[in-house]
This record gives structure tokens, C-alpha cells and sequence, in this order.
């Protein structure tokens, strides 16, 4: 059996943990998924993988041997991609992974244009607040917004965020005023599951700074879900401005402490370290940067 094909299938069936899964992704029957685990096993003279009626789970072994696998495939891949890609224009499939309020109030019109650009190029967007893998979930890129986490992945700004404190009137006027950002520990604040903060608001202007841990009655993994909830009175929220804008210009929200900034946060677009980076995805990220300029 071909051994690249036998990783290959291995890599997808550790992502899969389950082997039907895996011969559906990539076209193949579960008997011929199974040829070519124990090709691999019986070539390397170990076992890679745990198998049960319900799932799969690497070996000890198994995990390393991954590890390499990934790295084997992705330098092939780029090896591959910097001799077809080299001096062609934009074409095939783009991956790419987003938040879902950033992807649908932001994203998807700036993708429309775009596509009308390139005519060759497909984009296959999965919309989820979630921090995906890039390299294990198989995506070209993400969009990431806030604060970073390290990581082997290369990241470009696309755009500054603008964050903004808020609350409907209607709870403005059954709760104690609020002067400062201090204030808010007494206060229903509305979390979110994702924040890259752990939901510590902080302010700051010339002369104080506040790092305030809020709590709430509502802890939400969307943003628009906080919005919703803020703007029937349930509590405050703490929001990039695009997706708020519109209630604040309608006084549907009321912004709190306008003296005060917030930590700055921004719109970065990630994707794996390739020195030969595919015209897909430098065409994507330099017309992001062109886009999000002008509006």
C-alpha cells in the first residue's frame, strides 16, 4: 500500500475518532480505512491506535506518530503548493473559519465582493466562535478577534475592534447609577463563554485604570444572543461597536463610562506558517486590509 495515503487516512481518523467517519471524509470504504491502519501498525511494528464499538483514541505511540504525520503532510502540501501556486492567480478552495457576529454583520459582504473579484476562487466558511485548529480541523485560515493566544500561527491585522459598554435605559433607570467602571461589581453584566479575558473588563483614561472581574445571571457563547438580552433590560454587556452601533444610534443602548476606553482589541486574520504562502489566501487577507480601510 502507498504509505503518504495510509498517513493520510490515519491523520483523518484521529481527527475523526471513528473510523466510519473517516472513510465517509474521504471517500473510502471502513474495510479499506482498516487496510491501511494495519499497514501502517504492522510497517512500524506498534500499535497507534485504542479501538472500541464507540470510538477511537490514539496510543501513546499514536499521538507522536500523528504529530510527525501533520508535519510530513504539511510540508509536502507546501512543498506542493509554492511550485503550482508560484506566479498563478487566486483559484480553489479557501477554508476559512470566523466568528459568527464578526462573519455575518462584517464579513459576508466584504466576501461577496471578493468572490466577484476572483471568479476562481471557492470559499467554505464555518461560522463558530470557537477557536478552531487550523492544521488538524483542516482549515486555510481564521478570522480571530481580541487578544491572541501564542501559538506557532502567523497573524495579520486586518482592522481595529472598538469596544463599548452599554445598557438598555430601561435598566439604566431600575438600577443605581453608574460613574465609574469600579461600579459595575454590583451590577447584572452580562458574560461571555469565549471572552479571551475570562470576562475582566477593563477601562482606563489619562488618570485611573480599572480591571473589573464582572458576573451576571446570563452567560451566553454569542454575541448577538448578549445584545438581544441587553436590550430588554436584563443587564450590561460589554460588545465590539459593530454590533452595536445600530442600537445605539436608535437609543435602544445607552453607552456607559464614554470617558473611559476600553483595552483596544482588533480583527486579525491567522493561518499556519508557510514561506510560500498560497494566492488564495494573500489575495483574501490583502483585499480584507483594502476593504475594511475604506468602510
Amino acid at each position: 500500500m502507498d504509505k503518504l495515503t495510509s498517513m493520510k487516512v490515519f491523520c483523518r481518523v484521529v481527527v475523526r475518532e471513528n473510523f466510519s467517519q473517516a472513510a465517509r471524509d474521504l471517500r473510502l470504504s471502513p474495510a479499506m480505512i482498516t487496510k491501511h491502519i494495519s499497514f501502517l501498525e504492522k510497517d512500524l511494528g506498534i500499535r497507534l491506535l485504542n479501538r472500541t464499538t464507540r470510538r477511537v483514541s490514539t496510543t501513546e505511540a499514536g499521538k507522536r506518530y500523528h504529530q510527525h504525520c501533520l508535519n510530513l503532510l504539511s510540508d509536502l502540501e507546501e512543498a506542493e503548493a509554492s511550485l503550482y501556486e508560484m506566479g498563478s492567480k487566486p483559484s480553489g478552495l479557501l477554508k476559512l473559519s470566523c466568528p459568527i457576529d464578526f462573519g455575518v454583520l462584517c464579513l459576508a459582504p466584504a466576501i461577496a465582493i471578493y468572490l466577484n473579484r476572483y471568479p476562481e476562487v471557492k470559499i467554505d466558511i464555518d461560522y463558530q466562535d470557537r477557536k478552531v485548529s487550523l492544521v488538524e480541523e483542516g482549515f486555510d485560515m481564521a478570522i480571530r478577534i481580541g487578544k491572541l493566544e501564542d501559538s506557532s500561527l502567523i497573524a495579520q491585522r486586518i482592522m481595529p475592534s472598538e469596544v463599548v459598554c452599554c445598557a438598555a435605559p430601561a435598566y439604566l433607570q431600575s438600577h443605581p447609577a453608574l460613574e465609574t467602571p469600579d461600579q459595575l461589581k454590583g451590577h447584572n453584566c452580562l458574560t461571555y463563554a469565549y471572552s479571551s479575558t475570562n470576562n475582566e473588563w477593563q477601562f482606563h483614561n489619562n488618570k485611573e485604570r480599572y480591571s473589573i472581574k464582572v458576573s451576571g445571571r446570563l452567560n451566553s457563547n454569542n454575541g448577538r444572543a448578549s445584545v438581544a438580552a441587553a436590550i430588554l433590560g436584563v443587564g450590561i454587556i460589554l460588545k465590539p461597536e459593530f454590533m452595536v452601533r445600530e442600537y445605539l444610534d436608535n437609543q435602544k443602548l445607552v453607552q456607559l463610562f464614554p470617558e473611559y476606553k476600553v483595552s483596544a482589541s482588533n480583527v486579525y486574520a491567522v493561518y499556519p506558517h508557510r514561506q510560500f504562502m498560497p494566492a488564495k489566501i494573500s489575495s483574501f487577507i490583502a483585499f480584507l486590509k483594502e476593504y475594511f480601510s475604506e468602510s
